[in-house]
């Protein structure tokens, strides 16, 4: 904070002062470098924090454009942390880092890929269908985004698995035996 000094000036006649107002700064934040960009996540996962290094003192921390939904910066120290929550092809993102003396910025580039499905079920099975009876269609239970399903070894005859639906539907054709899908 701003101290006042007095100085004073004299010789064997006398002397004079004069006041002085000394503030010393804290230096700007400076060199913020996240040394592992770029980065890739999945949506849905929590991400292992990044913290990157820098010289000097950060008091706030921003990111332009805004950062995918559900990933966050630290006002103290710009790490990098949350869980994604939304799908992001690659993007480059300014992060600031400032103090009330100056500025920094580094950028860096994520992309956020979609979650694996999982939990791929089918409710009812085992099945056991009549030959030359259509069966009720059965749709799959699934967690996540699925582009295409596909099964093996083939189903019996005149069964099928719908490629981008998963529903099993058909009427089978042809005695089988129990197997394992």
């Amino acid at each position: 904070p701003v101290t006042i000094y007095t100085v004073t000036a004299s010789n064997s006649l006398g002397s004079t002062t004069a006041s002085i107002g000394i503030t010393i700064n804290a230096n700007p934040p400076s060199a913020l470098s996240f040394a592992d960009s770029p980065y890739t996540f999945t949506q849905g996962e929590a991400i292992t924090p990044r913290t990157p290094t820098y010289s000097g003192t950060i008091t706030s921390c921003f990111s332009s454009p805004a950062l995918p939904a559900g990933l966050l910066l630290s006002n103290t120290n710009c790490e990098l942390s949350g869980t994604p929550t939304t799908v992001q092809v690659s993007a480059s993102y300014t992060i600031t880092a400032t103090n009330p003396y100056g500025s920094t910025n580094a950028t860096i580039a994520i992309t956020v890929n979609v979650a694996p499905p999982s939990a791929l079920s089918y409710a009812g099975s085992p099945f056991t269908f009549t030959r030359g009876v259509a069966i009720t269609a059965v749709n799959p239970s699934v967690t996540g985004t699925v582009v295409s399903f596909s099964v093996n070894p083939a189903l019996p005859t005149g069964l099928s698995i719908h490629p981008t639906t998963g529903q099993l539907s058909g009427t089978p054709s042809a005695v089988t035996p129990n197997a394992i899908y």
